[in-house]
């Protein structure tokens, strides 16, 4: 992180979030699930670790707090999206609520 940037590394692992969770739309079977969910998951987790320490660094203390919970607010958020997503199109199958799950990730 440190020889590239974290910004950089933080929009790496946002994309790769994003990617993959749209990738779970196309899955034909329960390995393809799998694998693609924890390659989601993997950029995911490493996505939430770089934003704290960049907001710890560079952000003001009275501002840290807000960002902090906008940051941790993005998976909740796009959890909620994607099960209105799944109840108002509920015709469209399961699959549906993943790309509507990436909305979240992109903004």
């Amino acid at each position: 992180m440190d020889l590239l940037g974290r910004k950089k590394i933080w929009m790496w692992c946002l994309c790769g979030a994003a990617a993959f969770t749209g990738l779970t739309y196309f899955v034909q079977n329960y390995w393809q699930l799998a694998v693609v969910r924890a390659l989601a998951s993997g950029f995911a987790t490493s996505e939430l670790a770089i934003p704290i320490t960049l907001i710890n660094e560079q952000m003001p203390a009275h501002r840290r707090g807000l960002l902090y919970s906008v940051v941790q607010g993005g998976w909740p958020l796009g959890l909620f999206v994607a099960l209105g997503a799944h109840l108002l199109l509920r015709g469209l199958g399961w699959r549906m609520a993943f790309l509507f799950g990436v909305i979240p990730i992109i903004a």
